[in-house]
């Protein structure tokens, strides 16, 4: 009984040429199958609004028994080799979705679908565009990301009303000048191709929000690049750049910056005009200083500045007053620089992988702080006031010198991650039993003979490492019995 329905409906279907459906986006048409005029727009096409509303095909076969009701294909990771002909008679389509596939060409009869709004053909083979991609002027997203193009059509020109572009992890070379016609791109993505050099004419995007460019093998920005006024983002890691354009200190909008991975041997003074920086990465260059208005940049709240070669700060860091997240990681700081102890609502800072010997006294004076790595330098005591940092949640003193804790140390009642492997410690304090928070506690690589009795009151501990120490079987066998039997303990 089941099959004979199936054929009473395909042979409506090749009699009548339509199927009566009833599914959940029938409220966009008429009975006709005819979108209805109030969910087009101004073009007379299926309004964004109600875009998401109609219904994803998933096979071809059943959107040739749609007809005119298909808006959206989608036809992900389908092994398909080429662009099935038949989709080009669907004069209504506004989105095709054809991502992670094997197909290797866009053939020209995609100028025959002038409604299209959104292409997807990330992760496939293409290596070429058709000029005909120019006629899609409806297009607002076009995805070739993770395919093989060496060029793009001057044609792209074209595309007038374009809002997104990504191209990344291909092996683009260059861009064409016409790039500067999609004025009103939003967002660019390029990453992972092998651009060396950007033409002036990508200044030309004037409303440009967000920009990748990183991972290619650019030296130099345009000139003008200042001119992109109301840019965002703009992420140009892993380039070959050594300096920026005095115009580029114009993108006043600019918001989060990363310039890691490049050549930078010093960074000439203009950041503090980019009052509305909030994000900065200049991690992986060559610094050995920063410019000493640095601090003004005001609304600065996450500095990565890592594996560079800095000894010191400039005084105006102290200013940065709403900066909450600082890594200053492999560089080459003897002291512990107090600029950090002056910002008052730094709850992160990592300055592991240096060369401090003696941590400042000062450092009681940020009480916001929450998470500390101070792992991997030369300090061999700690001043009695770092028990004043009463917020502090995560601390990581590996691979020190410390020989001995003061008292002070375990008023550090927030403690929930302590890590003191790799030191010089003889002896833990009873009085560690006020570290109530604990959860995570590593004793690796010291000199103990002994653990307190009073770590039974760890009552949240979770992990426990007490390995290469010299605790005799006695007492290892006397800790087992101390903690409690959810500890994961390592001896």
């Amino acid at each position: 009984m089941y099959y004979k329905k199936i054929l009473v409906l395909l042979f409506t279907f090749f009699i009548f040429g339509k199927i009566s459906f009833s599914q959940e986006d029938d409220f966009l048409f008429d009975e006709n199958g005819n979108l209805k005029e109030e969910f087009k727009n101004e073009k007379g096409l299926l309004s964004e609004d109600y875009l998401p509303d109609a219904k994803e095909y998933h096979s071809i076969e059943e959107a040739i028994m749609a007809s005119n009701r298909v808006y959206k294909i989608v036809l992900q990771n389908k092994e398909l080799t080429e662009i099935p002909r038949s989709i080009f008679e669907f004069q209504n389509l506004q989105v095709l979705d054809l991502w992670q596939n094997n197909i290797k060409e866009i053939p020209p009869e995609i100028m025959d679908l002038p409604n299209l709004q959104y292409i997807v053909l990330g992760n496939n083979l293409l290596t070429t565009l058709p000029k005909e991609i120019g006629s899609l002027k409806n297009l607002l997203l076009l995805d070739l990301e993770g395919n093989f193009l060496t060029n793009l059509p001057s044609e792209i020109s074209g595309l007038v009303l374009l809002q997104d572009l990504v191209l990344g992890g291909n092996k683009l070379t260059s861009l064409p000048n016409e790039i500067g016609f999609l004025k009103s791109l939003i967002n660019i993505s390029l990453w992972g191709n092998q651009i060396i050099e950007i033409p002036d004419e990508f200044c030309e995007l004037y409303f440009l929000q967000s920009a990748d460019l990183s991972e290619n093998k650019i030296s130099k920005l345009p000139k003008k690049i200042g001119k992109m006024m109301n840019i965002l983002i703009f992420d140009l890691h892993a380039n070959n750049l050594s300096k920026l354009p005095k115009s580029f200190f114009k993108l006043e909008s600019l918001s989060y910056l990363n310039l890691s991975d490049n050549n930078f041997i010093s960074i000439q003074s203009g950041f503090e005009k980019l009052q509305m920086l909030q994000m900065f990465d200049i991690s992986r260059n060559e610094l050995k200083k920063l410019p000493s208005n640095f601090g003004k940049m005001l609304n600065l709240g996450s500095l990565d500045i890592h594996e560079n070669n800095l000894t010191s700060l400039p005084k105006s860091f102290s200013e940065l007053d709403y900066l909450i997240s600082i890594n200053l990681s492999n560089n080459s700081f003897v002291d512990f620089p107090n600029q950090l102890c002056d910002l008052y609502n730094i709850n992160e800072i990592d300055i592991s992988k240096n060369k401090i010997m003696e941590m400042s006294e000062q450092i009681s004076q940020i009480n916001t702080l929450q998470i500390f790595n101070c792992s991997d330098n030369s300090i061999s005591e700690l001043p009695s006031e770092f028990g004043k940092l009463n917020n502090l949640q995560n601390l990581n003193l590996f691979n020190n010198s410390i020989s001995i804790l003061p008292s002070e140390f375990y008023d550090l009642q927030s403690l929930t991650i302590l890590n003191l492997a790799n030191n010089n410690l003889s002896s833990i304090d009873e009085k560690i039993k006020n570290f109530t928070k604990l959860t995570e506690l590593n004793l690796k690589n010291n000199l103990l003979v002994t653990v307190p009795a009073s770590i039974s009151e760890l009552s949240e501990l979770k992990l426990f490492n007490i390995q290469n120490n010299q605790l005799s079987d006695s007492e290892i066998q006397k800790v087992k019995m101390l903690l409690n039997t959810k500890v994961i303990y390592s001896y």
